[in-house]
């Protein structure tokens, strides 16, 4: 069980070791009994164990937070709440779009890995007794953080406890899951897929432009989003004063799909590459 304790193991460390791979843990003095080993990786704590080593898992500090918060409830409330000023305004619009709601699932992965660091690390200090953490390396089993901001994260807190910090990470930290800072780049289809591509798409938005021409809607709805939920909002249109507007790449390539929009009158588009004015940077 995760919150037992081997028979071995003892009520109180002088410090904790946080580690997460092999390596980091065969640094470590393994008759050191004042240690206790926090592992962020299962197999390496139940490794640990079989070596008769001091080590939990990092999850133990979490099922032991006895902390009163609604941090269920409202994670991605505090993840979205920064976008606003004093009188409810989205601060980050930019000719009409929020760029701040573009990576508020980035911010609330974030906030969630911050948290649960947080929790397991103050809850092991206070249950432990201990004086001293030794770093190496701390992550949840997803993390967005990447090095530098989950030493961060940890110094802060080790601080604020008045414990003594010290820093072994060097190169031996393991960076493989980070938040990109750059954007993703999808492999291209050639220049005939390209072309070919490009007249589709062209061809669809010409056809139900010119369908939308008769119709003369009230208003048009432009709804972005993948396939699995365009496709049945664009199936089920029952057509009226109304038009939606899809993504035509974002629908399947089914005659009976792109017909039934050409019937309901729905908009079909490609979306284009419009380059910034002199204007525009200035307002960033």
């Amino acid at each position: 069980m995760l919150d037992t304790l081997s028979d071995h193991m003892k009520r109180s460390y002088r410090r904790l070791a946080l580690v997460t791979s092999r390596d980091q843990l065969d640094q470590l003095d393994a008759g050191d009994e004042g240690t206790l080993i926090v592992s962020c990786d299962w197999l390496l704590w139940q490794q640990a164990l079989t070596e008769g080593r001091h080590a939990v898992h990092y999850e133990l500090g979490i099922v032991s937070w006895d902390e009163p918060d609604t941090l269920d409830k409202d994670l991605y409330i505090r993840a979205n709440d920064w976008l606003y000023g004093d009188d409810g305004r989205d601060m980050t619009l930019f000719h009409g779009v929020s760029l701040g709601k573009l990576f508020c699932s980035d911010i609330a992965m974030g906030l969630m890995n911050f948290h649960r660091i947080k929790r397991s690390l103050v809850s092991l200090i206070k249950r432990f007794r201990v004086e001293e953490i030794v770093y190496f390396d701390f992550a949840s089993d997803i993390t967005v953080l990447d090095l530098e901001m989950r030493k961060g994260v940890v110094h802060d807190i080790v601080e604020k406890q008045g414990l003594r910090f010290s820093d072994r990470s060097g190169a031996n930290a393991d960076d493989r899951l980070s938040m990109s800072e750059n954007p993703t780049t999808l492999r291209g289809h050639g220049f005939l897929k390209n072309a070919a591509l490009f007249l589709y798409t062209r061809a669809l938005e010409m056809l139900t432009n010119l369908r939308a021409l008769v119709r003369r809607p009230d208003k048009r709805v432009l709804i972005v989003g993948v396939t699995n939920i365009v496709q049945p909002l664009a199936r089920n249109f029952p057509g009226g004063r109304k038009t939606p507007i899809f993504m035509s790449r974002a629908l399947p390539k089914k005659f009976g799909l792109l017909w039934h929009c050409l019937k309901k009158g729905i908009l079909l588009i490609e979306p284009k590459t419009v380059i910034l004015s002199q204007a525009d940077p200035s307002c960033s």
